[in-house]
């Protein structure tokens, strides 16, 4: 993403840059060529943005588009609303991403996850995992998702553990608020 970004290979990605990258997403999903982006043009992925979902499960994507209310998202909408991706990774707010900031932002969002998963099954919350908590963790999650408690799990009680747990994360391929 970050070198197919940086058009004048300078190392750096700029707002402008950002912008048009988007620009050529939007002119991807506008499937009729009409300008616009409406819920059916949206790509359908498993896990993903599809059919007016954010893919962090942030809500419908028009309400973050759609500056004028009018149920589609025009090619102007899109590169110029919500930058907040970019600015998530320009960490010191100089108006150009790096790709170290890239890579600092990917290092925390590993760390944060690694210290959800070992909070989750820490059992007696001294930072780390032993094999009796490992082993007790996974037999707990077999048992809540075997909801009838016949020593096995069906496609329907897997598929009601994932949306469980898409409801608890908030929404797909989000851990926590």
């Amino acid at each position: 993403m970050f070198n197919r970004a940086d058009a004048n290979n300078d190392g750096f990605v700029s707002r402008d840059e950002a912008r048009a990258q988007r620009a050529l997403a939007f002119d991807r999903m506008d499937a009729n060529k009409d300008g616009f982006l409406v819920a059916a043009e949206l790509p359908r992925r498993p896990g993903g943005m599809g059919r007016g979902g954010d893919r962090r499960g942030g809500g419908d994507i028009f309400a973050r588009f759609d500056a004028n209310n009018d149920g589609r998202v025009s090619r102007e909408e899109f590169t110029a609303g919500n930058m907040q991706p970019f600015d998530r990774l320009d960490a010191n707010k100089d108006g150009v991403v790096t790709g170290d900031e890239v890579q600092t932002l990917a290092a925390r969002a590993r760390s944060e996850a690694r210290n959800r998963m070992i909070g989750a099954i820490d059992a007696n919350n001294d930072g780390r995992v032993s094999r009796d908590e490992f082993i007790n963790a996974d037999r707990e999650r077999f048992d809540r998702m075997d909801a009838n408690k016949d020593g096995k799990i069906s496609r329907e009680e897997a598929a009601a553990a994932a949306r469980a747990m898409r409801n608890r994360s908030g929404g797909p391929g989000r851990q926590g608020g």
